[in-house]
């Protein structure tokens, strides 16, 4: 009976060790920046709970400035194609540990 038992709790440890297995997404790694360097800001899509359509960030219906040269739309990883995430570039200029 103790063997049975012991043999049942090693099998469920054992089972419940592949479960906690983590996983990675490609594109959303941590990124290192030094001290000034420029920090690339993107803007992504709007979307709602009430309709499936995502829409751009910078659909003219909303009225937001694009950048000078206009959108340009960010090479997609598999992660942000599996999230189906939209990522254009920003307006916004932004360096680390810099106060404007």
């Amino acid at each position: 009976m103790l063997i049975t038992r012991t043999l049942h709790t090693l099998l469920i440890i054992l089972t419940s060790l592949h479960w906690t297995v983590a996983f990675y997404l490609p594109g959303v790694a941590p990124r290192n920046y030094a001290h000034g360097a420029k920090v690339e800001l993107f803007v992504n899509a709007f979307s709602s709970p009430n309709t499936v359509v995502p829409y751009d960030f910078y659909d003219k219906r909303f009225h937001y400035c694009p950048p000078d040269n206009g959108p340009t739309a960010q090479p997609e990883s598999l992660g942000s194609v599996l999230f189906g995430d939209r990522f254009m570039d920003s307006r916004f200029k932004v360096k680390k540990t810099v106060k404007l």
